[in-house]
Formats: structure tokens, C-alpha cells, sequence
């Protein structure tokens, strides 16, 4: 891992491609359709940055991971392969608890595959449990901490 500070800002407009790029790297981890590697995708992330739903992790002047929200819920969490296990994903997981807190009074949901398991053991160590109603798409668990309903 590069040396530097880790910090948390909002993902822009001129990040889109960067954000796509990184979301597109975990192709393998998280729900991305082969087209999502198209400029229609880019759009969306554009779009997403535009309407101040992602958020940039960065350790020093590089980018280390992306989260795209959806009002309450982590919609998608990338850690690029060099900062993973440095807690980079932990960071941005504490984050979006708070932001959520703070404009919605309310938890925050994230969605994982069964077994990719150092995502649930995160979600798990940050206070998340499976939520009792909620499902997803096969393979894929509900996650949620605080007042999620």
C-alpha cells in the first residue's frame, strides 16, 4: 500500500471514470453485468457523482476504494487490491453510517454475496446483522445496522 493519509470526499463529475474503472476492476465480487464495461455505465456513474451518491476513499493522492450509495443503502464498495486489509472498506462502511445517521436518522442496509466472506466479516465486525425479512437475489444476504426497516 502507498504511504499517505486516508480520507473520505464526495466522488465528482470528473471522477466518473476513475469510479467506473474501480467498480469495474471487482467485476468478479460484486452484481456488474458484462455491460457495464460500455459508456451508457459511465453515464450512470457520471450521474451518480453528479447527484452526490458516491464517495472516494484516497491514501494520498491515490485512489484506494469507491462507494456508491443509495439513500440508505451501500448500493456498491470497491477496495482496489492494493489497499485491501488496510482499512480502507471500514472506513468508507463508517462513513456512510454516519452520513445516514446525520440526513436520515435512520441504518444503513448493504447487500453481499454469501461467500465473500471478508465483505461479511466486515459488515459483521461494523455491527451489521442479517436483516430477518429482507432478501435479495440468490446467493445474496441482507445486511443492515441501526433503524433499518
Amino acid at each position: 500500500m502507498q504511504s499517505g493519509t486516508l480520507r473520505i470526499r464526495r466522488g465528482l463529475v470528473r471522477d466518473a471514470q476513475s469510479v467506473h474503472a474501480t467498480l469495474w476492476t471487482a467485476r468478479d465480487e460484486i452484481p456488474l453485468r458484462p455491460t457495464f464495461d460500455s459508456p451508457d455505465h459511465v453515464g450512470w456513474v457520471r450521474t451518480q457523482c453528479r447527484d452526490r451518491q458516491v464517495w472516494i476513499a484516497e491514501v494520498g493522492d491515490h485512489l484506494a476504494g469507491v462507494m456508491v450509495m443509495n439513500v440508505h443503502e451501500i448500493f456498491y464498495l470497491v477496495t482496489l487490491p492494493a489497499f485491501r486489509r488496510h482499512g480502507v472498506g471500514r472506513m468508507l462502511i463508517r462513513h456512510a453510517i454516519a452520513v445516514v445517521a446525520r440526513r436520515y436518522s435512520s441504518g444503513v442496509k448493504a447487500k453481499a454475496r454469501l461467500e465473500n466472506a471478508p465483505i461479511v466479516a466486515l459488515l459483521m465486525a461494523e455491527g451489521f446483522k442479517p436483516h430477518p425479512v429482507l432478501i435479495a437475489q440468490s446467493r445474496w444476504s441482507v445486511y443492515f445496522v441501526g433503524d433499518v426497516r
